[in-house]
């Protein structure tokens, strides 16, 4: 990953954006799950996950989680951070080969979050299923 965007203390934030992400197609795959524990430590150049992201991750509740309220905690107030934040979302979105409309969706409501207009996101949706493809014709083989 080019620059570190995000500091320890944020990584349970992003565990709920990233958990949030993988269930917006209503279940969350094995291998989004591997992609959100790597992707994660990662984004602070861990080695591990901390026991806060951990538990972040064990505690996750869609029912309660808020996109919005999270992602104004986290303050995504720079271009860079916005970039870093699209790039993990769109790792653990295409980790599991496809991307359907619910994704689609969830990634709009994110792009309007972060001040994204409808032609960068769907510039960005294209990147991600160009992606998810080459992952899927991958497993296949």
């Amino acid at each position: 990953m080019p620059g570190i965007a995000f500091k320890v203390e944020e990584l349970p934030l992003i565990a709920g954006i990233l958990l949030d992400a993988a269930l917006a197609d209503g279940e969350v795959d094995g291998s989004e799950v591997q992609t959100i524990r790597q992707v994660l430590a990662e984004a602070a150049g861990l080695s591990r996950l901390t026991p806060e992201v951990v538990h972040a991750l064990r505690g996750f509740d869609p029912e309660t989680f808020d996109l919005a309220a999270t992602c104004a905690e986290l303050g995504l107030d720079t271009r860079h951070r916005k970039r870093e934040l699209l790039a993990l979302v769109g790792s653990v979105i295409a980790a599991d080969g496809v991307i359907d409309p619910g994704e689609g969706a969830w990634l709009g409501r994110l792009a309007h979050l972060m001040g994204r207009t409808d032609v960068q996101m769907e510039r960005f949706l294209d990147e991600l299923r160009q992606a998810a493809a080459e992952i899927g014709r991958a497993a296949e083989d």
